[in-house]
């Protein structure tokens, strides 16, 4: 990915840097999901997100990666119209990484869009039953 200043991002591990956190990776499976994705391909970008997911899938030493590359799957899950898989993975992604702001912010528009209590609702309710 060159020199992208993007990289040097205080936000390296957020979900708010994702596509530069991941392309930067050094597996080829990131990379090829990255490509997948910026050329608009979601359906394979998903599965190639997938493959990345099975092998960072250990939560307690790659939370941070973990999130970022569900957080991905869910964009492309979401473009694809598989809106309860996208949520899924936002909801796992938060649950990894609570810091996950990319991955609240596709669950909000998700929620919005299916008349669902949206992502602030969504917490106030959880946050009130509690």
């Amino acid at each position: 990915m060159g020199n992208n200043a993007s990289s040097k991002s205080p936000f390296a591990h957020s979900a708010l840097a994702v596509s530069t956190n991941v392309a930067e990776l050094d597996g080829d499976v990131e990379a090829r999901a990255m490509q997948l994705y910026q050329t608009k391909r979601y359906q394979q970008a998903a599965e190639a997100f997938t493959e990345a997911i099975d092998k960072y899938s250990d939560a307690l030493h790659h939370p941070h990666l973990l999130a970022a590359l569900l957080t991905n799957r869910a964009a492309c899950n979401k473009r694809c119209g598989k809106l309860k898989s996208a949520m899924d993975d936002c909801q796992h992604a938060i649950t990894a990484n609570p810091s996950c702001l990319r991955a609240f912010a596709i669950l909000h528009k998700i929620r919005r869009a299916l008349g669902l209590p949206t992502t602030d609702e969504y917490i106030s309710e959880a946050w009130g039953a509690a």
